[in-house]
């Protein structure tokens, strides 16, 4: 065995250009493999951490498209339909919901001192955090008890905390000013990184809803009640108009924003298995107290964060996959090139065979040398591959965010894949050595 492996090494390096061609196939298949399964990990692995933050089983309800004067489709944030009442409603009516969280989106400069930065700036109840999953790293969350007392008191993202802040300094018991308020920092959130569409989730302020209404909101809503409250009931205000009435009045007017309205509604349901079931019933539940009759659509969306997140996970394993395939494409295509440089080489060896099987070597001593020889070639391509494939992955993570990491064993099977294909298509030149009659070769001596 050794004496072949000699041999065999000696062959190759006899011709070296055409050693040097053919492992060149096989060390990029190697290394693109390599290469993107850690970039194929990487990408789920994002996604994954995407989902966790969003929070588990989470979807969220936002105000639909109305139609204004002249059929015009106008989006949610011009006549906002969704309310506090509903979030309520949603936690209080379905057992299947395991918290809710409203919203009110809004951005302005916060300001310590002689720094400041513009984020966004967004009022939340108490259930917000909670279906998010996101803690606070110091201090507490908003309550429902900051909510009742209208507290000017403010939850930072770990980016702002960076532009308002001295290094090691402690935001939590400061007082910064929120649009020219003051509020009290009250806690720092951990840090969630960038949403699935791209934006920084830490460059954001929670204050609680009712205090972003009534000192962050610029526009203060009109005295009326929410459409869902209204609906139905003779309600009257000095408008001398029933709750029917002033509701189909402000569905014709779409510059009105109701009292206690918010962007979104964020709900969590106990588990994945029931998402579909909480999204009909959340469906069901908005229809009826917008009073929104059969066949006509819904004045809001739902929609189902984890199932988008999880779909873009299973994209990113497609793609995945794809990629695998092609470097492994790769690698065939270069064992068919294993496979006809050997065939060449028996051509080109024919004599120094039929010398070698007249002396007294066996065939299967023939067969073996010339395995080894494939299965050497096809070994140094690996090696070659993985350090390529290596070399690949530590330029695409110092190049992108995407921090691929290596994984061992798939370098393992690469290298292990490559001495697999030289002795798959090295099979046939070796047999095909093997069976030549020694005095039909040695007449080329």
């Amino acid at each position: 065995m050794t004496m072949a492996l000699r041999t065999a090494l000696r062959a190759l390096w006899l011709h070296r250009l055409r050693s040097i061609l053919t492992m060149t196939g096989i060390a990029v298949g190697i290394a693109a493999v390599i290469l993107m399964v850690a970039i194929g990990t990487a990408t789920q692995k994002q996604v994954i951490d995407q989902i966790q933050n969003l929070g588990a089983n989470v979807m969220m309800v936002v105000a639909g498209q109305r139609t204004g004067p002249g059929g015009v489709r106008l989006s949610g944030d011009t006549n906002v339909l969704l309310t506090e009442d509903d979030a309520v409603a949603i936690r209080a009516q379905l057992p299947s919901v395991r918290e809710v969280g409203a919203t009110w989106w809004g951005s302005g400069q916060a300001i310590n001192g002689n720094r400041n930065s513009w984020s966004r700036m967004h009022g939340i109840t108490a259930g917000f955090m909670e279906v998010r999953a996101w803690p606070a790293v110091s201090g507490r969350l908003i309550t429902d008890e900051d909510n009742a007392a209208v507290a000017k008191v403010a939850l930072l993202g770990q980016t702002v905390v960076k532009r308002l802040f001295e290094p090691g300094e402690d935001p939590v018991g400061q007082v910064i000013r929120l649009r020219n308020v003051p509020f009290q920092v009250i806690g720092v959130l951990a840090s969630k990184g960038q949403s699935t569409q791209g934006w920084d989730q830490d460059d954001v302020v929670y204050v609680p809803l009712a205090t972003a209404r009534m000192r962050l909101n610029n526009k203060p809503a009109p005295q009326i009640q929410s459409a869902s409250a209204i609906a139905g009931k003779k309600r009257f205000d000095g408008s001398g108009k029933t709750g029917f009435q002033k509701v189909e009045q402000v569905k014709a007017n779409p510059s009105v924003v109701f009292a206690g309205a918010v962007n979104s509604i964020m709900i969590q349901a106990h588990d994945a298995g029931s998402l579909r079931t909480t999204t009909d019933e959340v469906r069901e539940l908005l229809r009826q107290r917008h009073r929104l009759m059969p066949g006509e659509p819904d004045d809001f969306d739902i929609r189902n964060l984890s199932e988008v997140a999880e779909a873009r996970a299973a994209s990113a394993r497609i793609l995945t996959a794809l990629l695998v395939g092609i470097a492994a494409l790769s690698l065939l295509i270069a064992g068919i090139g294993i496979m006809n440089i050997m065939l060449v080489s028996v051509t080109e060896r024919t004599a120094e065979i039929g010398l070698r099987l007249a002396v007294g070597a066996g065939r299967r001593d023939i067969l073996s040398q010339f395995l080894i020889e494939a299965a050497a070639l096809a070994l140094v391509s690996g090696l070659l591959g993985v350090l390529l494939g290596f070399g690949g992955v530590l330029a695409v993570d110092a190049a992108t965010q995407i921090a691929p990491r290596i994984d061992p064993l798939t370098a393992l099977g690469a290298f292990l894949g490559a001495g697999l294909i030289g002795v798959t298509f090295g099979l046939y030149p070796a047999w095909q050595a093997s069976r030549l009659d020694p005095i039909v070769a040695l007449r080329r001596v």
